[in-house]
């Protein structure tokens, strides 16, 4: 019993002294390489006309050693960014998105590298299901991972978003908002 009360005294002190050092090693500071160059990538920087002031990108993902920024600017895009300078790199190819309130809404990358982009619908139903699209590659077209309308009927869904996993042991998780009420609409389904 003394040398499991002595162990775990250790093992207190070792993560008290790492949790003291926390500051040194997450400390975030912007990269002067990225964007316009004081290391941010603001709206109307750099002349891109996916980047607006009008509440229109709301996903970023990270994944296949770039980052992923969801815009509805002037279109659905997915842009791929470099995550060292903020340099666009292109899109996802978008044939085929549609439906809901917005066609393309939150992001998140899969373990082997497949990204996955879901809708916002602010009524599920028929005529507005939950859908998440899978590309395989960021070369592929998308193919649709889920529509469904009977996820929590008449709930908005598709404000927050994640992926967990890879391959077909892959698990989507979104989040329900509460406008509108709907009875169930508190939690998240996967």
């Amino acid at each position: 019993m003394k040398n499991r009360v002595r162990l775990l005294f250790g093992i207190s002190l070792v993560f008290c002294a790492m949790a003291s050092q926390a500051q040194d090693y997450f400390n975030l500071s912007p990269l002067s390489t990225f964007g316009g160059g004081d290391g941010w990538l603001a709206p109307g920087e750099g002349g891109y006309a996916y980047l607006g002031t009008a509440n229109n990108e709301r996903g970023l993902g990270y994944g296949n050693g770039h980052v992923y920024l969801v815009s509805r600017n002037g279109g659905s895009f997915i842009r791929i960014l470099d995550p060292i300078t903020g340099a666009d790199l292109g899109s996802l190819n978008t044939t085929g998105v549609s439906g809901g309130t917005f066609a393309v809404n939150t992001i998140g990358v899969g373990g082997d590298g497949a990204v996955y982009v879901a809708n916002l619908t602010t009524a599920v139903s028929s005529s507005s299901p939950y859908k998440v699209y899978r590309w395989a590659t960021e070369a592929s077209t998308p193919t649709v991972a889920l529509n469904t309308s009977t996820l929590l009927a008449g709930g908005r869904v598709g404000d927050s978003f994640a992926v967990f996993g890879s391959g077909s042991s892959t698990l989507l998780a979104a989040g329900f908002n509460s406008t509108p009420v709907v009875a169930g609409n508190n939690g998240y389904a996967i």
